[in-house]
């Protein structure tokens, strides 16, 4: 996964957000906004919980393998060495092919801002320039 896709996906929820919050009105809910910021979020905060979670798998392997390393006899008969054993010395590269639904998540959250917004502008009320308009400030 290319290291921009996180940032991008944070800047896809401010943006979101910022429209949402700009484009509620009693006469427009924007529920593609709304349902981009989650989508947005869910993209941007789902590589962080993965790479947490093999951290602590790793950990956890490293933290087993030490406490059966210290449960020994107290004089053995022969010296030996206190290596890292091959599995838990070799670095994992187990990922899961989940990365494309990331994008499509990614893409159907650009999608619908997208729409919604062009969906905003098309049917806004054209506002008129004559004098005789109230406006209250």
């Amino acid at each position: 996964m290319p290291a921009s896709f996180v940032p991008v996906n944070a800047l896809g929820v401010l943006c979101a957000i910022g429209y949402a919050g700009y484009a509620t009105t009693p006469s427009h809910i924007p529920w593609g906004g709304y349902v981009a910021t989650i989508l947005f979020f869910v993209a941007a905060v789902t590589p962080m919980v993965r790479e947490y979670r093999r951290l602590n798998v790793g950990f956890r392997d490293i933290e087993s393998s030490y406490l059966d390393n210290r449960r020994r006899d107290h004089s053995p008969p022969k010296q030996e060495l206190i290596e890292p054993t091959a599995p838990s010395a070799r670095f994992r590269t187990d990922r899961k092919g989940s990365n494309r639904w990331l994008y499509l998540v990614t893409a159907l959250a650009i999608i619908l801002l997208i729409g919604d917004i062009t969906y905003r502008q098309m049917t806004r009320p054209v506002q008129s320039d004559s004098a005789d308009h109230i406006r209250n400030f």
